[in-house]
Order: structure tokens, then sequence, then C-alpha cells
């Protein structure tokens, strides 16, 4: 791995900036068992694994080719918005972002959730990001359709961007195009990133500051 110095770091967005997948998990947990009778602690346990993902694709890894997947992610999606912009960042969360752009850093979003959810979220927390990349269509997610925008769009190389998830999906997506990747734990532990993917971790958002060898209020 190149040790260029990094110039933009894109965040994973829900479970690492924003403290929601209890949230997510327990609505998906609920409709798993509704849908397909899945008992919620295996519905749940399914669904942590399958994170990263938008939950449709998160169902056809469950139920490959399930016809009942497209109603349970309606179902999902649906009742998921009513709580959303109830939900609230982690700590440090707003201090890390402004921290990073003081210091010089771009900051990019990046989530699976519907564009228009995550900006009024983002706007509701008032982070404050250079760019925030929801899911716009299926083909425009998180991974590397927005990787790519970010590089094209700001003029980076793979080695300058640093992404920072909570999930093993997350990890998977960085590896898959050859993006430097730090994994907040949480969701997994760091065994579980460094078992399957041989990544550093961060236990908190003020952590990475440390790693990136930022020196608060500098």
């Amino acid at each position: 791995m190149s040790t260029r110095p990094k110039k933009a770091v894109i965040f994973d967005f829900d479970g690492t900036l924003v403290n929601s997948m209890e949230y997510f998990a327990e609505i998906a947990s609920r409709v798993m068992y509704d849908v397909y009778h899945t008992p919620k602690k295996e519905a749940k346990r399914q669904y942590i694994l399958t994170s990263g993902l938008p939950f449709r694709e998160q169902l056809e890894e469950i139920y490959p080719g399930d016809p009942r997947n497209e109603m349970a992610a309606e179902m999902y999606e649906n009742e998921k918005q009513r709580r959303y912009l109830e939900q609230r960042p982690y700590e440090g969360a707003r201090e890390t972002l402004e921290e990073l752009r003081k210091n010089g850093f771009v900051t990019i979003i990046s989530s699976n959730n519907f564009q228009d959810l995550v900006d009024k979220l983002v706007e509701k927390v008032a982070f404050k990001a250079d760019l925030v990349l929801g899911l716009r269509s299926k083909d425009f997610g998180k991974g590397t359709p927005h990787f790519e925008f970010v590089l094209k769009n700001f003029g980076l190389k793979k080695d300058e961007v640093l992404f920072v998830g909570d999930s093993l999906k997350d990890a998977e997506k960085a590896s898959s195009f050859g993006i430097p990747f730090v994994g907040k734990t949480g969701l997994f532990k760091k065994k579980d990133f460094l078992k399957k993917f041989g990544v550093d971790t961060i236990d908190d958002l003020q952590g990475l500051l440390t790693y990136l060898d930022i020196k608060r209020g500098a």
C-alpha cells in the first residue's frame, strides 16, 4: 500500500457518523419476521452480517431470488423513514469533520440511504462536508460509483483517499476498488476487520485524527 499522504476522507454515514444501526436492525428484524417468518434474533444477525448494502441487496443475499424481496424492501424503507431524522450523531462526529477540513482534507459522506433522506439528516445534525452522496439510483450508491465520482470530481488518486466505515461490506467495497480503509468498531470488532481484511481500526471518530496525525485545534 502506498504511503502517499491522504488528501480526502470518505465516511460511511449510518453506523459511522450517525448512531442509527440499532434502529435499522430493529426494523429489519421485524420485517424479516413478518415476511419470511425468520426468528428476530437470527434476522438481526443476518442483517448485521450484510449491512453496508442497500436493504434490497441484503435481502437478495439472505433470501436469493425470493419473490417477496421487493415487498419486504418497500416495507423496510417506509418504516425507516418514520423516525430516521431522529437519529443522532456519534460523539465527536461534527468535531472530527471540522478538524479534517481545517487541516485541508476534503470530506465526503457516502451512504446507501436515499439522497433526500441523507441530505435532510446531514442538515439537521449540522454536519459540514465538502460532498454528500446518497443512493441516487440503483447504479449510483456507496462503493465503486461513489468512489469513482469522488476521484474524478476532486482530481484524486486512489491512494490519496481514505474510506472509513463500520461494516465488513464497507471494507469489502474499499478492498475491491483499491482504496485504503479504516474500520470503526462497534457493529464489528477489531478482530473481525483484522481477520478478514487485515485493516486498521479506530474505536471512535476522534481516533481518526490520531490515526492521521492531526492535533486537535491545530
